[in-house]
């Protein structure tokens, strides 16, 4: 009875860990076999001397099949908005602007039900190499800009806060690199 106990309190942990911000999991496909390497959204401070979370979140997506290829995800939670498909996602690196475009024209919007309450997120992804991902963990500096139809949302990605994205960034490579 015990160990019955122990193994749904294992389950359950596991499966709440999963919609965890910077949570990596590792799929492999029953259709193809191929590997693939996600990462739940994490958050985007507004900088490193406030605790506050910033309005937006940063994902990550590898698949093997396209090996150099890393999508980076971009959440608004519990907001609809339009996220901007050219040079929607700007990361300021050292003092370097990078802008990354979206190839889908068209935000998804993901509604969320609980038991009591409704919710929807704006996400878009952007593409981006795993030396670009590098690049922005082994910076000094590191402010990220999102253009939406509402505003410019802006936080920094090096923050390193509970939740952080930048936590889960590394955790995502250094699995990426085991694979």
């Amino acid at each position: 009875m015990k160990m019955f106990a122990v193994s749904v309190i294992l389950l359950l942990l596991t499966g709440c860990m999963a919609g965890m911000p910077n949570h990596v999991t590792s799929n492999t496909s029953n259709f193809d076999g191929a590997k693939s390497l996600s990462m739940q959204p994490g958050f985007i401070y507004e900088s490193m001397d406030t605790f506050a979370g910033g309005p937006f979140q940063l994902g990550l997506f590898w698949s093997e099949k396209y090996k150099d290829i890393i999508v980076i995800t971009a959440k608004l939670p519990m907001e609809i908005t339009n996220i901007q498909s050219n040079n929607g996602l700007l990361f300021n690196i050292d003092g370097k602007i990078t802008k990354l475009s979206s190839p889908k024209l068209f935000t998804k919007f993901q509604t969320i039900r609980t038991s009591n309450t409704i919710s929807s997120d704006s996400v878009k992804d952007f593409a981006a190499t795993t030396q670009f991902i590098e690049k922005l963990i082994n910076a000094k500096s590191v402010k990220v800009k999102l253009v939406t139809s509402k505003g410019v949302l802006t936080g920094d990605l090096k923050a390193d806060k509970p939740s952080a994205a930048i936590r889960g960034f590394k955790d995502f490579m250094q699995q990426l690199k085991t694979n």
